[in-house]
């Protein structure tokens, strides 16, 4: 039982680790003008189901790529528009602001204090239960 414990810890610990990597990253990238680009949408795939996701296909110079999009915002667009993305060279790929928003931190957060508070609060509820 205790190395499930332990491998779920490093799990956790690795996705925070992640999760705040990515969001840090990409408010750096939104600061700095000259990584917003103006894409052309070559494609769209709006997705209004229960699980999948919308994306678009974009053309920034030879480059293309595709990026996912909230369903809103897909209804909006159309093929050969422009778009205003922001573009990440190290990692080379193009995103819509809030592409990690801070809700994924404070998940990511929350699950690191509840998986090293696991005894705390058994030890909690066991307390409470016994005052009642």
């Amino acid at each position: 039982m205790k190395i499930i414990t332990i491998i779920f810890r490093i799990t956790i610990i690795l996705f925070f680790t992640t999760i705040c990597f990515f969001y840090f990253r990409e408010q750096n990238i939104i600061k700095n003008e000259n990584n917003l680009k103006d894409c052309i949408i070559t494609e769209i795939d709006c997705w209004h189901g229960k699980s999948g996701s919308s994306k678009i296909g974009i053309r920034y110079k030879d480059k293309t790529d595709k990026i996912p999009v909230g369903v809103t915002l897909c209804d909006k667009l159309k093929i050969g528009e422009s778009i205003k993305l922001y573009y990440d060279k190290d990692f080379d790929y193009f995103f819509k602001k809030g592409y990690v928003n801070i809700g994924w931190v404070i998940v990511a957060f929350v699950l690191l204090i509840i998986s090293f508070a696991g005894k705390q609060i058994n030890e909690l509820n066991a307390f409470l239960k016994k005052q009642h």
